[in-house]
Parts: structure tokens; sequence; C-alpha cells
């Protein structure tokens, strides 16, 4: 349900429909690469991204590469595709996690694009001296069960009822983590709405809306590369939320144009 006590629509099909809009967004990075070079450069500190629902790490190239340039050690997630939640997953997430972490010897970024930024609030929960921030790209964690178009695909696929998830679980992923927390979202998400990534703000965490970003662009989309580089860059002590006062750029203009207004 929403604020209001009403059940919480998901996205539209025309809006589903528009999701052809991330083969813009991806070709817009490309064309932003010179634009992004001024974007912030990072401490080298390790990343790690996980990837949405139905996809892998191949999903995520885009986004890893640019970071890479960026200065961060990034990885992937190397869990091959994200089929949902299963037995076993949290044990593989946490050794992924624990992994990175011992061979840099510092604390990790966790950057999850839809289903993938459920699993890196979950992994900041509980074990957050291994973890620096989490960014979350289109993520659910408000609400899971309504409001996602695709959430029948999802149970097929996973054998996982929705319903079916603890309380306990769906309560933490609503809380903030106990670390500087992003959640980066579209309202012209064609596959999640709006509502369901928009969480509790406080003086370390907050909710960002992109304009004009499709779900499955999200990952490739350069405002959102922008954004990262920006979160990221700062340092655990002097984390501040965004400047509400920059207005963000929008894809239907001139890409220089736009990215040099917010950097």
């Amino acid at each position: 349900m929403n604020s209001n006590g009403n059940t919480l629509r998901a996205p539209s099909k025309i809006m589903l429909a528009m999701e052809v809009r991330a083969l813009f967004e991806m070709w817009m990075s490309l064309v932003a690469q010179p634009i992004l070079r001024f974007a912030p450069k990072g401490d080298g500190h390790p990343v790690i991204v996980f990837p949405g629902f139905a996809a892998g790490d191949l999903a995520t190239v885009l986004l890893r590469r640019f970071l890479k340039k960026r200065c961060y050690a990034v990885h992937g997630w190397n869990l091959g595709i994200n089929k949902g939640y299963y037995d076993g997953i949290d044990q593989k997430l946490v050794a992924r996690l624990s992994d990175i972490h011992k061979r840099y010897n510092q604390k990790v970024t966790l950057i999850g694009w839809s289903l993938g930024g459920l699993y890196a609030r979950e992994l900041a929960h509980l074990h957050p001296d291994m973890v620096r921030f989490v960014v979350t790209l289109g993520s659910p964690f408000n609400n899971f069960t309504e409001g996602i178009t695709i959430s029948k695909i999802y149970e097929f696929v996973s054998g996982h009822k929705i319903d079916r998830i603890s309380r306990k679980r769906t309560k933490r992923l609503k809380t903030p983590p106990p670390v500087p927390t992003t959640s980066i979202y579209s309202k012209s998400d064609g596959i999640v709405a709006a509502e369901c990534c928009n969480g509790v703000e406080s003086a370390y965490s907050e909710n960002i809306a992109i304009p004009g970003s499709s779900h499955c662009g999200l990952a490739s989309n350069p405002i959102v590369f922008w954004l990262l580089a920006n979160r990221l860059a700062q340092t655990e002590e002097n984390w501040k939320p965004f400047n509400r006062g920059k207005k963000l750029p929008s894809l239907s203009t001139s890409i220089t144009e736009e990215i040099f207004s917010v950097v």
C-alpha cells in the first residue's frame, strides 16, 4: 500500500512497453564518455555490483567499466544469472563480500540494481563492518509485494512466493542500513513503481529520482553514472546527502550541456 493506505499500482502496460528506452540510454552512455571523464574520481576502494533479476554480470559491464575508469576496484557478483532468492544464496553473498573485503583489507561499497539492491541492503544490515556505502538502482526495498509488473514472472522463475518473505526480513529491508545509503530511481520506471524505491531519509540515507530513465536502463544511464561517481567519491566520515539545489540533467536535450549543468 502507498502512504494513503491504497493498493500500490504497478506501472502501466504502456510504461512497460517503453522499457525499450534502455537501448537509447545505453547508446547515450557511450556518447557521453568524453563528458563523463569530468566526473569525480575515487580513492581506489573496492566495489561490488549486483545485477537485477534475470540478469548477470554482463548486464553491468558498462557501469563497472565506468567505475574502473574512476579509479575503483570494481567486481561483479560472480554468481551467474540472478534468478532470485533460493536456499543458500545468503551464504554465497556473504562469502563474496567477505572475499573482497579480505582481499583489499577495506570496506566495500555495494551497488545493487533492482533485486540486486535488496541483496546489498541485506548485506549492509548484517555485516556493516565490511560495508562502506550502499547504492541501489530501482530497487523495491520499500515494497516488493505490490507495484511491480513482473511479480508473477519472478515467482515462476525463482519458485519463491513474494508474500512469504518473513516479516523480519521485510522490516529490515525497509529500514535504512547503518551505513550511508543512496536510492536512485526513476518515476518513469516501467517495471517498479517509484514508491517502492522511495525509503526513509535521514542524515545517512537519501532518495534521488532521475528524469526519464527506464528500469532496464538504470545500469547504463549516463546520469546514473555521474551520480555514482559523485556519491562514491565521498569519505565515510564526511558523507553528505546529494545537493538538491542542483538540477539533474535530462536525456531529452544535449547530453553535453546537461551533464555539464551538474558538474
